[in-house]
């Protein structure tokens, strides 16, 4: 309680965190979009199930830090102090991260492995 409190109690950390939260928000599409690009012209859009597990996870991410960000912007002081809705908000903040370790050892498979 005492790390918590030291850590979320600072303005300037969630300021931070909302802005780090909208520009991975924002950049999302743009990833994603690019990645059906190179799919696209790689691939032909071969819709084998690596590339299904892709689209499904980055659509994922796109929702699970879309609300997120919507979150933390309609209610900023969800990290202030330690409240009935911090620790779903901290939950779904780490939610992410599997999903974006998953897409990256996936993209790993298709870069250095091949899909067949």
């Amino acid at each position: 309680r005492v790390l918590f409190r030291s850590l979320f109690d600072k303005d300037a950390f969630r300021q931070t965190y909302f802005y780090m939260m909208l520009i991975a928000t924002i950049s999302s599409p743009v990833s994603y979009a690019t990645g059906l690009f190179e799919w696209q012209r790689k691939h032909q859009r071969a819709m084998v199930p690596i590339f299904m597990e892709k689209i499904r996870f980055g659509v994922g991410v796109f929702i699970i830090g879309g609300l997120s960000t919507l979150w933390n912007f309609l209610s900023p002081g969800v990290l202030s102090e330690i409240g009935i809705l911090t620790v779903p908000f901290v939950l779904l903040n780490l939610l992410i991260l599997p999903l974006l370790l998953y897409l990256g050892h996936l993209g790993g498979i298709i870069a250095y492995e091949g899909v067949e």
